[in-house]
């Protein structure tokens, strides 16, 4: 929970106007946590520049970017299995499931069809 308190700090020191809204972004982030946590994944999409911008949003989701994310236990213990003594569960990261809607161009004929 530190650790969300210091972001949130931080975001309202760097962007003061946020501070109208902080309320509902930090509602926003605990649905989002409860999703995730429930095993949602995040749609994300934009148009032009903010489909860029999703884009690159999906690709921190899916590494690491301020904090390391541990592999699920299970996959973990899959790891070790498969590959005995090589320590791999350690070296890879979790991720947190996130799609760019406007970069799934394939994604999106389908949802159409």
């Amino acid at each position: 929970m530190e650790v969300i308190v210091e972001i949130r700090t931080q975001l309202m020191e760097r962007y003061p106007l946020l501070q109208n809204c902080e309320k509902e972004i930090m509602e926003g982030f605990y649905e989002m946590k409860k999703s995730f946590e429930q095993g949602g994944k995040l749609l994300i999409c934009g148009n032009g520049g903010s489909s860029a911008d999703a884009q690159h949003i999906v690709g921190e989701l899916m590494k690491e970017f301020r904090l390391h994310r541990q592999v699920p236990e299970t996959f973990a213990q899959e790891c070790r299995r498969l590959y005995p003594g090589e320590g791999l569960e350690a070296r890879v990261q979790g991720a947190l499931p996130a799609i760019a809607i406007g970069g799934e161009s394939g994604s999106c004929v389908r949802i159409c069809q």
